[in-house]
């Protein structure tokens, strides 16, 4: 039985067809602006069988010295592609982690405020069933 790995290689109207934004071609995730670059970025590191042309990976800034032959993974040179953004790619990035971070917060605290006004209510199980049994 032979084992072989399918190389996708994306144009900018390619459909991702996975991750988050799986409906999204790849034009849509590069105006999502720095997230969107980021994203593609590491779609390409992190993906032993995803690739871009040339033209995609010379606009994210993955110069020759950072390509590695497919279908391969590479966190090390990711981590130098990082250490090359610009600071205001690095900013919004960093806004849209703590945004995000703050929203996943509120929602834990909402989750947890709703589940003691049950309490405090009195709907309970163990007081329903007090109720129930009249006590």
């Amino acid at each position: 039985m032979s084992s072989y790995t399918r190389l996708r290689t994306l144009t900018r109207l390619s459909p991702l067809n996975f991750g988050k934004n799986r409906k999204d071609t790849v034009q849509e995730t590069l105006d999502q602006g720095a997230i969107g670059r980021s994203r593609i970025v590491w779609y390409y590191f992190f993906m032993s069988n995803i690739s871009f042309v040339d033209e995609i990976l010379e606009e994210l800034g993955v110069t020759e010295d950072l390509r590695i032959e497919k279908p391969t993974t590479n966190k090390r040179l990711f981590e130098i592609w990082e250490s090359r953004l610009s600071i205001t790619d690095e900013r919004e990035i960093q806004l849209h982690v703590t945004t995000k971070r703050r929203s996943t917060e509120w929602a834990r605290k909402a989750a947890r405020n709703s589940s003691n006004s049950k309490d405090r209510l009195g709907f309970s199980k163990s007081g329903l069933q007090s109720k129930n049994h009249n006590h």
